[in-house]
């Protein structure tokens, strides 16, 4: 998806939160699809839009029953066979395009 100015859109929302007077900084990322949350330093939305994911147990308690809360060492882990089962169709052909080399790249993305 792209927005007017062409850019490519992520299929996530994010919000910054910081905490104890600035000391404490994190992205809260939710997937636009799925109940699924991570934290990551801030996204930078313009060329190689890399996201670096972090653990966040300050904020993970946050959020309640019902949010899976994705941790660093899962969203930087290999796409396993056994994560590919829970994909539609849709979003298989997607991943075989964009090629995405993390659980973390394949749940929140700027695929257009």
């Amino acid at each position: 998806m792209r927005d007017a100015a062409g850019q490519a859109t992520p299929n996530f929302h994010e919000a910054s939160v910081s905490w104890n007077d600035g000391a404490g900084k994190a992205c809260v990322l939710c997937n636009a699809h799925h109940p699924i949350v991570a934290f990551a330093s801030p996204v930078a939305h313009e060329g190689d839009a890399r996201i670096e994911f972090v653990d966040c147990p300050q904020l993970a308690t946050a959020f309640g029953a019902g949010f899976h809360i994705m941790s660093r060492e899962e969203a930087c882990s290999a796409i396993s066979p056994e994560a590919l089962v829970q994909l539609g169709e849709a979003e298989l052909v997607q991943m075989r395009y964009w090629n995405p080399s993390t659980v973390g790249d394949l749940v929140f993305n700027f695929w257009d």
